[in-house]
């Protein structure tokens, strides 16, 4: 073995092991698991075929999970753009505090999903919430609403919390590639008459073009996979209205004890993502413009 890519293996190996271990292998073992009646209990389990997955496509529950799954994924990934856009662009033109004001918008993705959870759903709380109590104050008690018990609404309650988390991190995404935008371009559309509209829809937007690849990607599979947030939050309910796919997964093998059909859900759940995401990545490659 060549000498000079000795320590270079040597680094690499515990997170490549760590990898392999952690999530290769499980992928491996799911897709195996997939094609029998394993309960996650007994030793004992029978291969039964491509019965799992034909049960998965004849599961009204199943369809319902992943027609929550893309409404939450969809409306956050549309909202997250366009806010992330719009604060990174006024992040980037601030000369004072921009420090405070970049830890302000970032702050809340230091916080996992779970405490955001928790937080909210006690803002949210009919009775004793700080919303519902803000609202009261200010005399507007018709907008009072049970936030997290009312099914027509529940949905757009966590979509909004996964907003809130979520939106520090693709603004900084935006705010990085803002400020490779190179100054003599704008000047040179500034001499030529362009506004600002005219330099953000000619000259800005087809720059940021990689950067809104890069985010709506990691949008749109972090979507997919939603979990903590609905399992604090909801539990799923009330009865089904807010249970994703991930949340589906988890409840069948470790609820419902159904480990080999749980496995045929993630394997589904696996194409999806790789082949919405390739889709996309091709889609939006073409749209791209080198900076």
């Amino acid at each position: 073995m060549n000498k000079k890519i000795l320590p270079y293996i040597i680094l690499l190996a515990p997170a490549l092991i760590g990898y392999l271990i952690f999530a290769i292998v499980p992928i491996f073992m799911s897709f195996y698991f997939s094609f029998t009646n394993f309960d996650g209990v007994k030793s004992v389990y029978d291969f039964i075929g491509f019965d799992n997955y034909v049960t998965a496509f004849q599961d009204d529950r199943f369809f319902y999970s992943v027609k929550v799954t893309l409404i939450i994924t969809v409306i956050s990934c549309c909202i997250i753009n366009i806010l992330a856009l719009l604060l990174a662009m006024l992040l980037n033109m601030i000369r004072r505090g921009k420090g405070l004001f970049r830890f302000l918008v970032f702050y809340p993705q230091i916080l996992s999903f779970v405490v955001v959870g928790f937080v909210w759903a006690y803002i949210y709380n009919y009775n004793s919430g700080v919303l519902n109590y803000v609202l009261q104050l200010f005399a507007l008690d018709g907008l009072m609403m049970d936030w997290l018990g009312d099914q027509s609404i529940v949905l757009f309650s966590i979509t909004f919390v996964i907003i809130w988390q979520s939106i520090g991190f693709y603004t900084v995404i935006y705010l990085a590639a803002l400020q490779t935008v190179p100054s003599d371009v704008l000047e040179a559309a500034t001499i030529d008459g362009a506004g600002r509209f005219q330099k953000f829809k000619t000259v800005i937007f087809p720059l940021l073009s990689s950067s809104f690849t890069i985010n709506w990607i990691l949008c749109f599979i972090s979507g997919l996979k939603t979990y903590d947030v609905v399992k604090v939050m909801t539990d799923g309910g009330p009865g089904f209205t807010t249970e994703t796919i991930a949340f589906n997964i988890i409840s069948q093998a470790f609820v419902s004890n159904k480990q080999g059909y749980a496995s045929a859900l993630a394997m589904l759940l696996f194409v999806f993502i790789a082949l919405l995401s390739l889709v996309q990545v091709l889609y939006l490659r073409k749209r791209e413009v080198e900076a």
